[in-house]
């Protein structure tokens, strides 16, 4: 039997979102809008790229984001 190794293919571009919106949809679903431009005088924003993520994937999201900022960086989310 032959192991598989896997690899984290990217194939979008990286992105320096001015802002971003989280909400709660249906039922355990989170949703982060990233917004590019933000115009204050008319409350007028753009999103840019949107996500949607189970309670329990945003929960390891919140970790690993706490976990590179506090230094321990870690790519298993």
């Amino acid at each position: 039997m032959t192991e598989k190794s896997s690899k984290i293919i990217k194939n979008c571009r990286t992105f320096f979102p001015m802002g971003f919106g989280v909400s709660k949809v249906e039922d355990a679903i989170i949703v982060l809008n990233f917004i590019d431009i933000i115009d204050n005088e008319n409350d007028d924003h753009e999103i840019i790229s949107s996500i949607a993520m189970s309670e329990a994937k945003a929960k390891t999201l919140i970790k690993a984001l706490n976990e590179a900022i506090d230094g321990d960086e870690n790519d298993s989310a």
